[in-house]
């Protein structure tokens, strides 16, 4: 015990110096001045006491070296864990980790029963809007607003179903991602720091869904035309996996503006009630 305290005080006092070391050597240096010393006392005053210094480094650096090798002794002398009591560990934490994941998608917590209808309603909005300036636009159509032939044309009609259907995939994406970041708890709207942190996480995991399914039906669609899906291989479809990315990069920002929107709406609501 006493020499653990020795160790101690002789550490910090070894650290002290050597950090103060050069203001003391100056201080001493100006008093050696100021009292009209000679210039061959001040020289040996200053030189014996960076010796000084030199060797106080030199004795903490070994005592940190002691210290370090009794610590390695410590733990080569300790026994090893069996391996198979790691491995339970592992399995055990990994298995809490897939029933915490599993738990968010199939015992959920929704404190408002009417928001993942909410939500759903909105993201399908976003691709309805979409169709809206595209069409009165004249611009360039996305694959997915393709008229259907058996609704009577009239006006926009033939688009409504596409875009609705398209609009449904896309909610479908925002509830998964929105179970995953728990987004249907009263915590998620509580403040507008924590809505927007909640629904960034939803959107992430949403986009990520939807990148998968894009990537899926160009592999079906690279397979079905005999060609290997990666890029390089034929400029056509190339070209469809840029159209494809593109549509998706305005799904996904129409998305994020939307349910960004409406969930600090709900912050509000919350705010009123």
């Amino acid at each position: 015990m006493f020499g653990g305290w020795l160790f101690a005080l002789h550490l910090a006092l070894a650290t002290s110096i050597a950090r103060n070391g050069p203001g003391l050597q100056l201080m001493g240096l100006r008093g050696a001045v100021s009292q009209g010393k000679p210039t061959s006392y001040i020289r040996r005053d200053w030189e014996g006491s960076r010796r000084r210094d030199y060797s106080q480094q030199i004795q903490l650096r070994n005592l940190l070296r002691v210290r370090a090798e009794e610590e390695e002794s410590k733990k080569e002398g300790e026994e090893e864990r069996p391996l198979k009591d790691v491995f339970d560990e592992g399995m055990t934490y990994g298995n809490d980790v897939r029933d915490m994941v599993l738990s968010r998608f199939t015992s959920p917590v929704i404190d408002d029963i009417g928001l993942p209808l909410s939500d759903a309603m909105v993201v399908a909005t976003s691709s309805v809007l979409v169709a809206i300036v595209v069409i009165a636009g004249h611009l360039v159509k996305p694959s997915w607003l393709a008229p259907l032939e058996w609704v009577p044309a009239w006006r926009s009609l033939p688009y409504i179903v596409p875009a609705f259907s398209h609009g449904s995939l896309l909610a479908l994406c925002w509830t998964l991602g929105a179970l995953a970041a728990q987004a249907f708890e009263k915590k998620a709207w509580t403040t507008r720091t924590q809505a927007i942190a909640i629904t960034a996480k939803a959107w992430a995991f949403a986009v990520s869904l939807m990148i998968v399914g894009v990537q899926i039906g160009l592999i079906k669609e690279s397979l079905s035309n005999g060609v290997l899906p990666f890029l390089g291989e034929n400029e056509a479809m190339d070209m469809l996996a840029v159209s494809r990315y593109s549509e998706l990069i305005v799904d996904a920002g129409m998305m994020g503006v939307l349910i960004s929107i409406w969930r600090q709406y709900r912050v509000n609501i919350e705010n009123w009630i």
